[in-house]
């Protein structure tokens, strides 16, 4: 069970200091949010919301517009859709999938991609719903989505086996093609992963307030350099983008509290039968990091890596520890 109190919103709804308790809990499970989220109540609030958010907020209907992002960045037609991509350097391929309301400018950020790229070929994406690539009201944004996604960018690309790095949500993607795609993944690198729901996400996956809480934010998300937040500035002016977010986290809300989402956190680390190295900041307030390393011991061969001085990011966070621990994995992988 998440267990969240007032002073672990963060403040969410900025200026308005609404604490957790205006909703009537003071402790919120995800069964609780899953309940809340069935019901949907707050629905006038939300409806307000969603159209303050398309007439007025997210303006534009074409992610070609806001591309470029490099040379190396590209749009590919894919099975299941429109993707957005980078592809640099060549040799053994390895696959970064950034975490909820992220894109490849994660990977971009403090050299990352370029410093890879120069000893393997590095491929990215943006996941359906965030970045440049598509979003389509009958997605039904979440992990079997951008499972689906990855592999199919691999198969427009003519790719059959990687290296995958997944952060936060993109971890979980990671884990995924491991467990279930096992001839498509040579190992596994996890940056801030878990089996929780983060605590800054309990408020937006209550129906109307997430809304509410949404139309407010001119990006969802922590932002870095200058140039990333003018790019997810942008991009959250795509139409679609805050929904992508909202259904994600309230799509994970459901799936915690149900029998499945019981069921695949009681066996996929059990599945997985490649290495992997996890990387976890010791300062991760979005992942417990004792819950990380609990996942992480499920798993036949790991490596769990504790980075000091680093939150959730740790890639952005200490950009040379993390190059440092994924090249050197990568080197000690079987071809």
């Amino acid at each position: 069970m998440i267990i969240i109190n007032n002073s672990a919103s963060r403040n969410l709804f900025g200026s308005l200091h609404i604490p957790i308790s205006v909703c009537g809990y003071e402790r919120l499970s995800c069964h609780h949010i899953a309940l809340i989220v069935r019901s949907g109540s707050c629905r006038i609030l939300g409806d307000l919301s969603r159209k303050i958010i398309t007439s007025q907020i997210e303006t534009e209907s074409d992610p070609h517009a806001l591309a470029p992002w490099g040379p190396e960045t590209s749009f590919i037609a894919t099975g299941s859709g429109e993707t957005h991509i980078l592809d640099a350097g060549e040799g053994d391929v390895i696959l970064l999938v950034h975490g909820s309301s992220g894109s490849i400018a994660d990977w971009q950020e403090g050299g990352l991609v370029d410093r890879l790229a120069e000893s393997y070929r590095v491929v990215a994406f943006d996941s359906y719903g965030f970045g440049l690539s598509k979003r389509n009201d009958s997605f039904e944004y979440g992990h079997p989505l951008w499972t689906q996604q990855a592999l199919d960018v691999l198969d427009a690309l003519e790719i059959e086996r990687v290296v995958v790095v997944g952060h936060s949500a993109g971890a979980g993607v990671a884990i995924a093609l491991a467990a279930y795609f096992p001839e498509r993944v040579r190992g596994v690198v996890l940056t801030g992963h878990g089996f929780t729901a983060d605590p800054a996400q309990m408020m937006p996956m209550l129906p109307g307030i997430g809304e509410f809480w949404a139309a407010r934010r001119s990006v969802i998300g922590d932002t870095f350099s200058e140039s990333y937040r003018e790019r997810a500035e942008a991009v959250h002016r795509i139409r679609g983008t805050r929904a992508a977010y909202l259904a994600f986290i309230r799509s994970q809300a459901l799936l915690l509290a149900s029998a499945e989402g019981r069921q695949i956190a009681a066996t996929i680390y059990e599945a997985i039968d490649v290495p992997v190295l996890q990387l976890h900041g010791a300062a991760d307030q979005s992942q417990d990091i004792e819950s990380a390393r609990a996942l992480s011991s499920r798993i036949a061969d790991t490596r769990f890596v504790t980075i000091e001085g680093s939150d959730h990011h740790v890639h952005i966070d200490a950009p040379d520890r993390w190059i440092e621990e994924v090249t050197k994995f990568v080197a000690n992988l079987q071809p």
